[in-house]
């Protein structure tokens, strides 16, 4: 919805750029892009498994080498995000209740009258009064889109699980209401969501980019409609993130209990010392940050910090991506930093020293991004840690207790 980096680039000439899947350039002009791999690969589905949450299902290793490989394709990921939107919306504000104002003919007065219509027809039906009445409902205009949104991806993701879910979402945010089976009203989505249901407010971002579009998304995908798109990047560091959490799991499981993994929860502190006087005019240096795209922490101290690197795994692109890797690795005081790429290679291990007994190895980790399957990372973390192991910096030996905790 808001990419972090432009996928347009300036010019003359129409160039994409950090994205995967299918742009709509025009009505009948749709740009497939696909990801350097071999043809005809289900690479959609390790998107798909990367977007959507974890699964208690994914706990259990996954069987590399199972035959049977469920395919899904990018509008499954749309619609299990819109689902987990639509259900914290759900969870934190409850159903979408409204005032209605609705036009009736009733023997009791018990709106606001229509005084014209009423003395048009008070000759034949004095008794009978055209009012207008105002109530609360489930049955409005912007929960009318959301449910519609929600029949409609319902119809067209290939995901039974999240079909379900998606049905049920659409019946809970409207109780005792009909479903709602015809065209809604799309002029409300040039409105903002009222401010009693900013919970709602990201499931109605995607409402609104699925409605503004004359033609409903088609599973493929493709062809004139809904245009869907996805970065990359972010799912590498996510999938790094999984692999940290698995590594953590490993050693908790033959080791003491206080291992965690993940995402990194902040910036840490890199403080720079000026010894000397500097030139007039010059800039003094001061307290920086390193951020690590992934943990594995030891009772809140880093033992390992990952960074993902969406690119080609060469020789000059590890010399480049090492720098921040040591810096971020010697800062936080860890024995050994990890370089995780999109490709498929086993862990390429290096010495390190001049870190005074800190940082004493870099290990370079091709995940196979786009053959990933759920429940893959166990199988990613027990490859990097036998390379950890080996090249002596297991967290096991010691050496996480007997350190101080980085400075945050």
């Amino acid at each position: 919805m808001r990419p972090h980096i432009p996928f347009l680039a300036n010019g003359a000439t129409l160039r994409l750029q950090n994205i995967v899947g299918s742009v709509q350039v025009e009505d009948g002009f749709v740009l497939d892009i696909h990801p350097k791999t071999l043809p005809g690969g289900s690479w959609s589905t390790a998107i798909v498994d990367l977007v959507t949450p974890k699964s208690k299902a994914s706990l259990g290793k996954y069987d590399s080498g199972s035959s049977v490989i469920e395919t899904r394709e990018l509008p499954d990921a749309f619609a299990s995000s819109y689902a987990s939107r639509l259900e914290y919306g759900l969870r934190r504000d409850g159903p979408l209740s409204g005032h209605v104002r609705a036009h009736v003919t009733s023997p009791r007065l018990s709106g606001r009258l229509d005084v014209s219509a009423w003395l048009k027809g008070r000759v034949l039906s004095p008794g009978t009064f055209p009012q207008e009445r105002s109530y609360i409902s489930f049955d409005n205009r912007y929960s009318n889109v959301l449910a519609w949104v929600a029949e409609l991806l319902a119809r067209r993701t290939g995901d039974s699980s999240v079909s379900a879910k998606l049905r049920s979402l659409a019946a809970a945010i409207r109780p005792g209401v009909a479903r709602v089976t015809g065209p809604v009203d799309s002029t409300v989505v040039a409105s903002a969501l009222p401010d009693q249901w900013r919970a709602y407010g990201d499931a109605w971002d995607l409402a609104r980019a699925v409605i503004r579009r004359s033609s409903p998304l088609t599973r493929e995908s493709r062809g004139s409609g809904f245009g869907l798109a996805i970065e990359p990047w972010p799912l590498l560091e996510e999938l790094s993130s999984r692999v940290s959490d698995s590594l953590a799991l490993s050693y908790a499981q033959n080791g003491p209990a206080g291992f965690e993994g993940g995402g990194h929860s902040g910036k840490y502190l890199a403080r720079v010392a000026n010894r000397t006087a500097s030139a007039p005019g010059s800039v003094l240096p001061g307290d920086g940050y390193v951020d690590p795209d992934a943990l594995l922490k030891y009772r809140g101290t880093p033992v390992v910090t990952f960074e993902a690197k969406y690119t080609s795994f060469t020789q000059s692109n590890v010399r480049k991506h090492s720098f921040q890797a040591l810096s971020t690795g010697a800062v936080l005081e860890v024995p050994v930093s990890v370089l995780i790429y999109p490709g498929s290679f086993g862990p390429v291990v290096w010495d390190i020293q001049g870190f005074y007994g800190g940082l004493r190895s870099l290990i370079a980790f091709g995940v196979d991004m786009y053959g990933y399957r759920e429940g893959g990372e166990f199988d990613l973390a027990s490859q990097l840690r036998a390379a950890i192991d080996a090249a002596g910096c297991s967290p096991l030996d010691g050496m996480a207790a007997s350190r101080g905790f980085a400075q945050h």
